[in-house]
């Protein structure tokens, strides 16, 4: 595998677009000409004097490892799935339900397949108990830094200016840190509980006529709690074939040692706000000051380091930093038996947002079958907003929104493609916006986990057997990925007479005929044009990130109608920043139509979908993520 070099870090090169100024590389320089550069570095870039430490994502003095756990399984003709290795340590003692998931159904059928899932492990004490003295330790020093700040002497303190200035930069980047934590992007999925971990596992069918069967099955999974798990599929391959090859712990071990090294330290640390502009714009240059200042901060460090060390002309050039060719991917390599083996890291990943995966897909399997010829679902409040023809995947995200049980069916698919539409529903309902999807996702299951997952409210789970579409009293909506099609189950709870709705129409009795949901005259939702709009883009091949950025445009539309909804009918509304200090600084909040007539319009339209979500845990995760950032962001000059 072979990739082309990176742009090295120009003094004269802009984050403007049209930049195709000459790069050159700093480490390969004299220290006077490093001087020079980074001297002009600085004036170009205004922001590399910005009052926020720039931080890197995942530090080199960091602790925590990119990959957690290594798992092989096989498939022996007597005993069903075994795990053979959990390397360095067992992730769990339930090896046999490990197994089960690393050996998909038909996994034999086929050469290769590859295949998600998460799995819930919880911080052990020692984890706890170190992370309770690092918030100690900042609370220390955020005080010391105050009583500084307000004159007071602390006995013993006799630092000087110097070390006061040390003190204060630090006790600054401690509190950013703090900030950060506490901040909405690094929130947990759904607020709940630690990071989750997300395995990728390949699955290999060696023929062998030597063997029962004629085959060899074997699985190799990588445990991480990073969400861009796909960057891995190469490393694997490599891995598997050598583990075929021999099949001992040292050979997990040189795969262990070989991703844990990869070096992410200059991919610098977004803000939320940042990430959305970076996945919203085309511009490959976007921040790219960012990434200059990252490498002009580690060869400054580099620097101090050899200080006092004999000049060693062989290790120049050794050190080359650069920058990326296209700021929405950060450029680094695993060196594997000797080999490098390039790997491009997704810079702003964004909530539920999990391995690689296409809306663009996902929202064209289910749009062309409906477009042919439309099949009309049954009717159900919360679902089918536009009435009996509602868009396919508007009744998905309805689904989703409402917390329904939602089965992703592949029968004859690899599980690796279903496990790819669950993970693209979970971001289509999120837009990057709302949380509380992927905790309760299910990329692949099987038949053996059904009493597991009916135990969950609100599953999205991946599956192959069809077995499933047999028993609609396990699920509220099936999509049945080879033919397209979605199913409404005959078992399906009706949607409960709320407060909320009963106000509602209290309040406009003109809309009680279209709030039975059987009136599809008017497009009170405004959800036709939408997907008109959606599938137009997706005609003129406009991209991905435009797919994503309209519905995140969608999902946040819909927050505020809903904070709407609930200012108009309960009289206030937690969905909505700032509060009362809020509007007394703007003068006003909120979503804005051009008349009451228009406003009460698409708040009939949404009334079942937005009180169906009002008991959700993304509705509740939506509060509590808007309650941090009241504290996070400062309103008014």
């Amino acid at each position: 595998m072979h990739s082309p070099p990176s742009h090295s870090i120009d003094p004269d090169r802009t984050s403007h677009p049209s930049s195709n100024s000459k790069t050159s590389s700093l480490a390969s320089q004299t220290v006077a000409s490093e001087d020079s550069s980074l001297s002009i570095l600085a004036r170009s870039h205004p922001m590399s004097r910005s009052p926020r430490k720039l931080r890197s994502q995942y530090p080199r003095e960091s602790p925590e490892n990119h990959v957690e756990y290594i798992l092989v399984a096989s498939f022996d003709i007597d005993r069903g799935p075994v795990m053979e290795h959990q390397f360095p340590v067992a992730i769990t003692g339930d090896e046999h339900m490990l197994a089960e998931l690393m050996l998909p159904d038909q996994a034999h059928a086929r050469n290769q397949d590859w295949t998600i899932f998460f799995l819930h492990k919880d911080s052990n004490q020692e984890e706890e108990e170190q992370d309770q003295k690092r918030k100690e330790a900042r609370r220390r020093r955020r005080k010391r830094r105050r009583d500084r700040e307000a004159g007071v002497m602390i006995d013993g303190d006799d630092t000087t200016d110097d070390e006061n200035d040390n003190l204060r930069d630090r006790d600054n980047d401690d509190d950013e840190d703090e900030s950060d934590a506490d901040s909405t992007d690094s929130e947990p999925e759904g607020g709940e509980g630690p990071p989750l971990i997300y395995v990728l596992n390949l699955v290999y069918t060696k023929h062998d006529k030597t063997v029962k069967r004629g085959a060899v099955v074997k699985a190799m999974a990588i445990c991480t709690r990073h969400p861009f798990l796909h960057i891995y599929k190469p490393l694997l391959l490599l891995a598997l074939e050598e583990y075929f090859k021999s099949p001992v712990p040292e050979t997990l071990s040189m795969l262990y040692d070989a991703v844990n090294e990869m070096d992410l330290s200059l991919m610098p640390k977004l803000s939320l706000l940042e990430k959305y502009l970076l996945q919203s714009s085309d511009n490959k240059d976007l921040f790219v000051e960012k990434f200059e200042r990252m490498v002009q901060k580690r060869i400054t460090e580099d620097r101090n380091d050899s200080v006092g060390e004999p000049f060693d002309a062989s290790k120049k050039g050794h050190t080359a930093y650069s920058v990326p060719r296209d700021t929405h991917e950060f450029e680094s390599k695993v060196m594997y038996k000797g080999i490098p083996i390039p790997v491009k890291i997704p810079t702003a990943t964004m909530p539920e947002t999990v391995g690689d995966f296409s809306l663009v897909k996902l929202i064209q399997n289910f749009s062309e079958p409906h477009a042919k010829s439309m099949q009309p679902f049954t009717l159900h409040p919360h679902l089918t907003t536009n009435g009996p023809s509602t868009h396919p995947v508007i009744v998905l995200a309805n689904a989703l929104l409402t917390q329904k049980r939602i089965i992703f069916l592949g029968h004859n698919m690899p599980s690796g493609d279903v496990a790819e539409a669950v993970l693209a529903a979970c971001a289509l309902a999120s837009g990057g916006v709302l949380r509380g999807f992927t905790r309760f996702a299910f990329p692949y299951t099987d038949l053996t986990k059904i009493d597991d997952l009916l135990k969950v409210p609100g599953f999205i789970a991946g599956v192959t057997n069809p077995t499933f579409e047999m028993h609609p009293e396990w699920w509220d909506l099936l999509c049945d990925l080879p033919s397209g099609r979605m199913k409404i189950s005959s078992k399906i709870e009706p949607a409960p007479i709320t407060e909320g709705l009963g106000y509602f129409q209290q309040q406009n009795p003109s809309f009680i005929q279209q709030l039975s949901g059987a009136n599809t005259a008017t497009d009170l939702t405004g959800d036709l044009v939408f997907m008109n709009d959606i599938l137009k883009s997706i005609a003129a091949r406009l991209g991905e990130r435009v797919i994503r950025a309209k519905w995140r445009d969608w999902v946040v539309r819909f927050t505020r109608i809903a904070a709407a909804f609930e200012e108009s009918v309960y009289g206030a509304s937690a969905l909505y920043i700032g509060g009362e200090e809020h509007e007394q600084i703007t003068g006003g909040h909120g979503f804005v139509w051009a008349d009451e007539a228009a406003k009460q319009k698409e708040l009939a339209g949404n009334v079942y979908r937005i009180e169906g979500w009002r008991n959700t845990r993304s509705y509740y995760s939506y509060i509590q993520a808007n309650r941090i950032l009241v504290n996070y962001i400062p309103f008014g000059p």
